[in-house]
């Protein structure tokens, strides 16, 4: 019978639905690898930048998120009281304790210094206030919220008749009442503020500067600061102070005396070249300030260390009855004395030598000079060229003469310097303000502590004249920062305590899409949305955060499940396979350098596979989904100003727990402990909850066989778990809440592969059918 085409319309259409379908699934297909490799493109840039772009857990430092840009809070420095009160024990002309039964043989030291509190993170989001800092920047000739740029401020957590002592108010920067225990330093009208911005062209000092003057520092290793009478100990070679019946010390004198005084704004000199430079010295400007703050609070009028002094100084070492103001004009009060004591030792020495040369003379030349050495009284010039007219008239004698005239006299001891009277409380606290001021100077910058041990060109420290009509000279031995490459003039020096990285505010999308794709398709929008929620909600003590966190986590983590519900149950599954997969590697064990039973072995694994319509590479898939999203929620953790500066529970997020814990503050062990544990758990459970079917369905050289593949699950634990106690505590804190959306994922789905549903629909699309 001839064959005809009448039905051909049916088959023919049935073909044509086939082949549409199978070219959406390849248009699919491809949709899905460029989706794919879209979303690896943006992990691996997430990856990136999440190491690359350095990020702060101080406010006002690094990339931040702001709502706009009237919000960009400056990085604030909270100086807090530190006591640092010693007794120190009187001691003998032998150099020991002296003990006495009936009455107290010690006294105290008391010295409060200000240092800044890392703990302590402000924010400022005061709209008043942070309106008056942009103020202040552009009187200064500056921009305010630049970005890659410093903007620091000073702040006081002290008693308010404290600030009041030191001319200041303190300004609630943060409108939280909880958080208005201390405030930014300003003025009584709070039109400025302790305060810079890098991006200014000058700087307007906020304290009166005075001359802060302290003891030169030493220019050998054998130089001393202070020099007191020492006498040898009772058979031995050491040298021990003196001490006299009133338990006094004799001070023979300083190193010297240098100020520190009102820098300028701008230096000129001339260069190696010859040329003339100008430099601003803006920066050392504002240490100066700073250092102002830190020497009125510890040495200024009425501090606890000037009313010791006060109550300490010998009769003689007071200037007036009032006392003193600061210990500046104590330091001044002895350089003047020691001076006075210094010529006076000075001219009687220039006396008895011009009266010991006079006798080396002739009879009839000694009255005439004699006469002259009682006309010259005390005037140095005059004593000085006629011991050089006597030595003259000594030269002009012959040698027999001389060395007659010689034999006759006896050459005196050189005058012994007396000094002056400290009172053993006296010289230590000299001591004690010296290394203090120190510590000052290095902290804002104006000298390198290392530096201090240097006594050749290579120091950047100008130490003061060493001549002895000049060492005492405050006014003209200034303490100034030589620059690393010119070690004779002024140089500028980093902004003081300006924190690790630049501010680098991001206020819109499109300031956002500057740093990328990453940071403008994911980054902004969920570090909009979190700050947001944050601004709306309370801090109630640190809570406020958690709260958002949570609900940010669970937001993020819920879509995800759903875009991901596929791969996550597939992988769940995949868990069940592994007693079938360990009889498979215990099948081929010991054929691993055989090439044709190794690809048989995973021939077989991929029929395993193949059969539970399971592809190894849906857990890639899930990963590239996940990962940015996560990547994304760490940086925004990170970088909402709000989140870095709560405290919970005692917890500062900005810290890190294990350098608190190594510094004794245990309170941060258990969150760290149960980070880890939250962690390590997320990882195991599937394997934990899958065990007695494991043990049940393998045997033992099957479970030997699947150790090896289990190496990398357990190297992860032990990186999530190493890479935990790296990161602050903010971060702990999600990946606390995060680890434990984990654990509820994977219980959900381990009761979800017992329900009729899943076995019944679910299991049976995923379970292929076999001819």
């Amino acid at each position: 019978m001839k064959k005809t085409n009448n039905f051909s319309y049916f088959t023919q259409s049935g073909k044509d639905e086939e082949k549409k379908k199978e070219n959406l699934k390849k248009i699919w297909k491809w949709i899905k690898m460029v989706l794919y490799a879209l979303l690896f493109g943006l992990t691996i840039t997430g990856c990136v930048q999440s190491f690359a772009l350095k990020n702060s857990s101080s406010v006002g430092n690094s990339i931040e998120f702001y709502l706009n840009d009237n919000q960009v809070a400056p990085r604030v420095n909270t100086l807090v009281e530190r006591k640092q009160d010693t007794n120190i024990n009187y001691i003998d002309n032998d150099g020991k304790t002296i003990k006495d039964a009936q009455k107290d043989q010690t006294f105290s030291v008391p010295v409060s210094v200000l240092s800044v509190n890392s703990d302590i993170n402000t924010l400022v989001n005061n709209r008043d206030i942070l309106q008056k800092l942009k103020e202040q920047t552009e009187r200064n000739d500056g921009k305010y919220a630049e970005p890659k740029q410093y903007y620091t401020a000073f702040a006081l957590d002290v008693k308010k008749e404290t600030a009041e002592r030191l001319g200041y108010k303190l300004a609630v920067a943060y409108t939280e009442k909880e958080h208005a225990s201390y405030g930014l330093i300003t003025n009584k009208e709070e039109s400025q503020f302790l305060y810079r911005a890098n991006t200014s062209k000058k700087y307007e000092y906020f304290n009166n500067i005075q001359n802060i003057v302290l003891l030169d520092f030493p220019s050998s290793a054998n130089d001393k600061t202070i020099r007191l009478k020492t006498h040898k100990a009772n058979g031995t070679n050491t040298n021990i102070n003196d001490v006299d019946a009133n338990k006094n010390f004799t001070l023979l004198s300083f190193s010297g005396l240098q100020s520190i005084p009102k820098y300028e704004g701008t230096a000129t000199f001339k260069d190696k070249t010859g040329n003339e430079k100008t430099i601003k010295l803006l920066n050392v400007q504002f240490a100066r300030d700073i250092l102002q703050t830190l020497y009125n609070y510890s040495f200024g009028p009425n501090s606890a260390f000037v009313n010791k002094l006060n109550e300490s100084v010998l009769r003689e070492n007071k200037e007036n009855e009032a006392g003193y103001n600061t210990f500046s004009d104590y330091l001044i009060f002895l350089g003047k004395k020691l001076q006075a004591q210094q010529d006076i030792e000075k001219i009687q020495q220039l006396k008895q030598d011009v009266s010991y040369n006079i006798e080396l003379l002739n009879a009839d030349q000694q009255t005439q000079f004699k006469n002259e050495l009682k006309q010259a009284n005390n005037n140095e010039s005059q004593l000085q060229t006629l011991l050089n007219k006597v030595k003259e008239e000594f030269n002009k004698l012959s040698d027999d003469q001389k060395t007659k005239n010689l034999a006759k006299v006896t050459k005196p001891v050189d005058i012994q310097p007396q000094g002056i009277k400290i009172s053993q409380v006296e010289k230590s606290l000299i001591e004690v303000y010296q290394q203090t001021m120190q510590e000052y100077l290095s902290q804002v910058g104006l000298i390198n502590k290392a530096d201090l041990r240097k006594f050749d060109a290579t120091s950047t420290i100008k130490r003061a004249s060493k001549s002895e009509a000049e060492k005492y000279n405050w006014q003209k031995n200034i303490l100034i920062h030589l620059g690393n490459n010119n070690k004779q003039n002024i140089y500028d020096i980093n902004m003081p305590m300006r924190g690790d990285y630049p501010s680098q505010p991001i206020t819109n999308w499109g300031e956002a899409w500057k740093y990328g794709p990453f940071y403008g398709l994911l980054v902004y929008p969920l570090a909009a949305l979190t700050q947001a929620m944050r601004q709306a909600i309370p801090d109630w003590y640190g809570w406020g955060s958690i709260i958002v966190i949570v609900i940010a986590l669970v937001i993020t983590r819920f879509l995800m499940f759903l875009v991901t519900f596929k791969s996550k149950v597939t992988q769940s599954v995949q868990e069940g396979l592994r007693s079938k997969k360990a009889a498979i590697e215990a099948k081929y064990a010991g054929f691993e350098k055989n090439k044709a039973m190794k690809m048989k072995k995973n021939q077989e694994i991929q029929a395993l596979y193949s059969k539970y319509n399971i592809n190894p590479m849906d857990q890639f898939g899930s990963l590239l989904l996940t990962m940015p999203v996560f990547l994304a929620m760490w940086r925004v953790i990170q970088g909402i100003p709000e989140i870095k500066q709560t405290v919970w529970l005692g917890l500062n997020f900005s810290s890190l727990s294990w350098s608190k814990i190594m510094s004794g503050e245990f309170i941060y062990a258990w969150i760290l402990i149960l980070t880890i544990a939250i962690q390590v758990l997320s990882q195991i459970l599937p394997k934990l909850l899958d065990r007695r079917k494991f043990k049940r369905a393998t045997t033992v050289s099957e479970a030997q066989a699947l150790k090896k593949s289990e190496r990398t699950q357990k190297i992860m634990v032990i990186v999530f778990a190493v890479i935990t106690v790296l990161f602050s505590v903010g971060v702990q804190v999600y990946w606390l809440f995060g680890g434990l959306w984990q654990i509820l994922e994977v219980l959900f789905l381990h009761r979800l592969k017992k329900t009729k549903w899943f076995k019944n629909k679910y299991s049976k699309r995923m379970l292929k059918a076999t001819t």
